[in-house]
């Protein structure tokens, strides 16, 4: 039987189409963990608005309504300024209330799809003074139209919780969140569905216009949750949510690659079918295949002869020990 040897051309990306994933997230026990973020002049939004979080529910919340993030709205009124959630039936919900009348007006927008549990989702929500829009994995999930004039307050952001500062008639925490939460990032503008899709396959850097804050939740450690963006808005864990290394995978695209490398992969017999190899030259302790869906295929280890008769012919992204490539097959 003639062997034939093809060699596969690999390219180092750090710029191009490659399968990321961020390294930590924070589990809520949906008891009474929560973070506090103090007010800052940039959390008091009054115009439009957007929140984007990587969610993952583990079970029933506290209080039967799992908070994702939270803002009062006013220290003497039992309403909110800012509330993005899950409810009881684990729909996502967008309530933005103005203060005239205490609350007076205000936006209750319910999505469509609940979400199940054990299961990434990127969860958004949008107001731009007139149209409120939440949206699932960047499908919108529901709209509403309102006009509402939100007036903010002096009041603390929370996550995981609807945190209040203690003199209203809130009264404690009850509504925390059970599950883990990643990436969430808060803007002052109503992004649009494209926007929102870019930002599900590849998070903001933190210096973006109107990007009021973005919490990456890469510390992995400590009591601090960094904000990246120069407005500092940092929080403080409570009650020890926990940092975790469960976490989102998601399709970073951009424009050029960086370096190319031609590594030689040996793959026999040539055209690959089913009971074909694929061969690392190098020792590695871990690869990971995807599709260019952005969906995990197989994970392997060592040096092991690697079965891709369940791939069919295309493009797969590999990661190489934290090394990120795409794999040509052809």
């Amino acid at each position: 039987m003639r062997i034939s040897i093809l060699i596969v051309v690999i390219l180092f990306l750090n710029y191009s189409t490659v399968i990321s994933q961020s390294s930590n997230s924070l589990q809520f026990d949906g008891l009474n963990d929560h973070v506090i973020v103090q007010n800052d002049s940039s959390l008091m939004i009054s115009d439009s608005i957007s929140i984007n979080a990587w969610v993952n529910v583990q079970g029933n919340h506290g209080g039967g309504i799992g908070n994702i993030v939270f803002k009062q709205n006013l220290e003497s009124c039992n309403f909110n300024h800012i509330d993005f959630r899950l409810s009881s039936t684990n729909n996502l919900q967008l309530v933005l209330c103005e203060e005239n009348g205490c609350p007076g007006d205000f936006v209750l927008l319910t999505g469509n799809t609940a979400l199940q549990s054990d299961q990434w989702y990127f969860v958004s929500g949008t107001y731009d003074g007139a149209q409120a829009k939440v949206y699932v994995d960047a499908v919108l999930d529901g709209n509403q139209t309102k006009t509402i004039y939100m007036s903010p307050e002096n009041t603390p952001f929370s996550i995981g919780s609807n945190i209040n500062d203690g003199s209203s008639s809130l009264g404690a925490e009850t509504r925390f969140f059970n599950g883990y939460l990643d990436d969430i990032h808060l803007w002052s503008k109503a992004l649009s569905i494209q926007e929102i899709e870019q930002y599900m396959n590849c998070p903001p850097n933190g210096t973006e216009q109107e990007l009021v804050a973005f919490w990456n939740f890469e510390e992995g450690t400590g009591s601090t949750l960094s904000d990246l963006t120069t407005n500092n808005n940092d929080g403080v864990l409570t009650n020890s949510p926990t940092w975790s290394i469960e976490t989102p995978e998601y399709l970073c695209n951009a424009t050029s690659n960086s370096e190319i490398i031609q590594s030689p992969i040996n793959v026999y017999p040539n055209p690959i079918s089913n009971g074909d190899y694929l061969r690392v030259n190098q020792t590695y302790e871990q690869l990971n295949i995807y599709n260019i869906q952005g969906e995990h295929v197989s994970t392997h280890k060592g040096s092991e002869d690697i079965n891709i008769s369940n791939l069919t012919k295309g493009f797969y992204l590999l990661i190489i020990d934290h090394q990120k490539y795409k794999l040509v097959v052809e």
